[in-house]
Formats: C-alpha cells, sequence, structure tokens
C-alpha cells in the first residue's frame, strides 16, 4: 500500500519536473561546477589567505583604534563594529588632508543623472526622463521622479542623499555616487535582462 505522503509527493515532482539531486550540502551543490570544486577547497583557500592578511590586518585594526582613543579622549575606548567605516574615514581624510565636501563638489546630483541617463543610451539604446509628481505622491517636495519605460516590469529604486535647499544643487560624496550608480544597475538588471526566473542572475 502507499502511503498518501508519497503519492503526493511523486505527484508533486511529475508535475513541477523536479529532479533529486544528491549533494551533502547546499555549498556542495553550489560549487560543483565551479573552479573550486568543494568546500573544502574553498575552505582551505580561505584559511590560507586569513594566515597571509590577518598580520596586516591586525594592524590596521589596532591603528584605527588608536586613532579613535586620541580623537574621542577615551583611553579605553574600544572600536566597536559600528565605529569602523566612520574613523576610518577620519583616518583617511586626516592622513591624506583629504576633504570628502570638497570631492563632492565634483558630483552634483543634476550631473550625476546626466551621467546615467548617458550611459544607459550609449549601452543600452534606453532612455529615462524626469516626470512630474502626481499631487500627494510624494512626501517631501525636493523627491524627484524619474521613468524608465518596460511595459513588463515595473522597478522602484529610492535613494536617500544629503538634503538642500534645492535638491537639484545637492551635492554627492564620493560613497553616494558609487550607490547610486551600483543600486541603478540593480534597476537595469531587473528592467533589460529577459531570464526565466528574474532574480536567478542577481
Amino acid at each position: 500500500m502507499v502511503e498518501s505522503g508519497e503519492i503526493g509527493g511523486g505527484l508533486c515532482e511529475a508535475v513541477l519536473g523536479i529532479t533529486i539531486i544528491e549533494y551533502d550540502s547546499y555549498a556542495d551543490y553550489a560549487l560543483h561546477s565551479s573552479m573550486a570544486s568543494s568546500p573544502k577547497v574553498v575552505l582551505s583557500f580561505l584559511l590560507e589567505m586569513s594566515k597571509m592578511v590577518r598580520p596586516m590586518a591586525d594592524e590596521e585594526f589596532k591603528a584605527i583604534s588608536d586613532f579613535k582613543r586620541e580623537k574621542s579622549g577615551h583611553v579605553c575606548g574600544d572600536l566597536e563594529p559600528w565605529d569602523e567605516a566612520y574613523f576610518t574615514g577620519l583616518m583617511k581624510s586626516s592622513a591624506f588632508n583629504l576633504d570628502v565636501s570638497v570631492v563632492a563638489s565634483y558630483f552634483p546630483l543634476s550631473r550625476c543623472i546626466e551621467g546615467l541617463k548617458q550611459l544607459t543610451q550609449s549601452l543600452f539604446g534606453v532612455t529615462f526622463r524626469s516626470i512630474p509628481l502626481a499631487p500627494g505622491e510624494s512626501w517631501h517636495p525636493h523627491v524627484m521622479k524619474f521613468s524608465l519605460y518596460n511595459p513588463d516590469e515595473v522597478v522602484a529604486l529610492v535613494c536617500n542623499f544629503r538634503g538642500s535647499h534645492n535638491s537639484r544643487h545637492v551635492k554627492l560624496y564620493h560613497s553616494e555616487v558609487e550607490t547610486l550608480f551600483h543600486e541603478f544597475g540593480h534597476a537595469l538588471h531587473s528592467l533589460l535582462s529577459r531570464t526565466v526566473l528574474l532574480g536567478s542572475g542577481w
């Protein structure tokens, strides 16, 4: 006698065309066709790399920790995970006499948007344009709305940058420019890729 669960499972496999592949773990499955070939090889590589870079990483971590103590006046102030990016930025600015606001003067938001438009046009042959906001659509008067048309897809790209009295005069830090172009790349992928499962190419 066949159990109902076995019938259901077999029917499901038949309908969906599921093939059961035997692997010890998902890592084995994910690596079976790669150069690494197995989780053991990957782990060995990571451990070897860790041995090579750990002394330099420890030295850099100590330098940033000392810098934090110097700037904050705390003799025993540990460098917390949420401190690292902030004090690393301060340390770079101090060491190289770099003012991020000066760098930002080269990246006004309007010019970055125009750069995105030109790249999109030249690489993919599509354009996007600024469109007016409908009454009540925006939560803030500085919000800008753009349209890159694809009849089969709708993608929302939401970026929050530092404020200004005029959104057209906002100047982006270099890291914000990277974020804008990076996230826009995800939007382009969703709009322009033609995969069976849209998320499979991420």
